[in-house]
């Protein structure tokens, strides 16, 4: 066990740093730095569909409901945030302001007039209502 050595603080931050630029760098090579970034910085969020409406969870702790933001059109559902974080120094405080936005593809049989949205111990849930199928209707086929 003489092999053993313990690495300080300023090493693991160090090793961190050079994972994350190998990690970069390898995104930014193969053109995908927006797609990952754009997974990294969204909220988690979960789609369920029961017989009434689409339910979309976005998991959102320690947010004020105030910096969101939920809006939808014909296709697409758009949920944009920040979170602001007062971080100190030995010297000085820092506000430091991150924003995120998650672009959700809607199928077309919502009514995007009657979205609801409510926040609640950390958790966005928006509920998009279906357009009930119209009854069938028998369809006469002309003989020629």
């Amino acid at each position: 066990m003489s092999g053993l050595s313990l690495w300080t603080n300023k090493e693991i931050s160090k090793l961190k740093r050079d994972i994350d630029c190998l990690y970069d760098r390898m995104c930014r090579d193969f053109g995908i730095t927006q797609l990952m970034d754009s997974l990294r910085e969204g909220p988690l969020v979960n789609i369920t569909e029961t017989k009434d409406s689409f339910v979309v969870r976005a998991d959102l702790p320690d947010l004020d409901p105030d910096d969101l933001n939920v809006s939808v059109t014909d296709d697409l559902l758009i949920i944009k945030g920040e979170t602001r974080k007062q971080i100190s120094y030995e010297t000085d405080g820092i506000k430091q302001i991150e924003s995120f936005s998650s672009r959700i593809r809607l199928p077309p049989k919502v009514k995007i007039k009657n979205v609801r949205a409510s926040y609640r111990k950390g958790v966005l849930e928006i509920v998009l209502p279906k357009y009930r199928a119209s009854a069938s209707l028998p369809v006469k086929i002309l003989k020629k």
